[in-house]
């Protein structure tokens, strides 16, 4: 892919089949987002241990909380997706005249399954930020009259990784 001159964040949300499985993201997997927050905090249980030392002495590795949330300019079309992960399906938008279409979104029973894998570049063609497993459980919809509506996707991820062999900077 050719690149413009200057700094071009580049993301991609790819639907995944297999949970903590990377998928690539290719043409047309691409997002505009104006913010992108992995929220990746790994905890650190303290060990409280007396040792005789002034310092406390090295935390333990505890859990990993990976809470991803990015936020994006709502189109006319293009968020079907956004609403699918949340929701479990979009429907396909159907043609009321020449100029409208018309869109029916609808709950679904089972959307376990409906997860994404969020790939970003963090550092231009260095460094690739990954949550191999990402799912949607809150849309939040912001705007007001005359002004640009944004679409907000939170939700839960498996995991943070800055080094994938599945999402490179190729």
């Amino acid at each position: 892919m050719a690149r413009a001159k200057g700094y071009q964040g580049i993301v991609a949300r790819k639907k995944a089949a297999t949970w903590g499985t990377a998928v690539a993201g290719g043409a047309l997997d691409g997002i505009r987002v104006l913010p992108l927050e992995p929220n990746a905090d790994p905890e650190g249980i303290p060990d409280r241990s007396i040792t005789g030392r002034v310092t406390m002495t090295k935390q333990y590795a505890g859990n990993r909380t990976v809470n991803p949330m990015y936020t994006s300019y709502l189109r006319y079309e293009g968020n079907g997706r956004d609403y699918a992960g949340v929701s479990g399906t979009a429907g396909v938008p159907t043609t009321v005249d020449i100029t409208g279409k018309k869109h029916v979104y609808k709950i679904s029973d089972a959307f376990d399954a409906i997860f994404w894998t969020l790939a970003y570049e963090f550092l231009k063609d260095t460094k690739i930020g990954e949550i191999p497993s990402f799912k949607a459980n809150k849309l939040t919809l912001r705007g007001e009259s005359g002004k640009s509506w944004e679409i907000e996707v939170s939700g839960i991820g498996d995991d943070w990784k800055d080094t994938s062999a599945i999402n490179t900077t190729t």
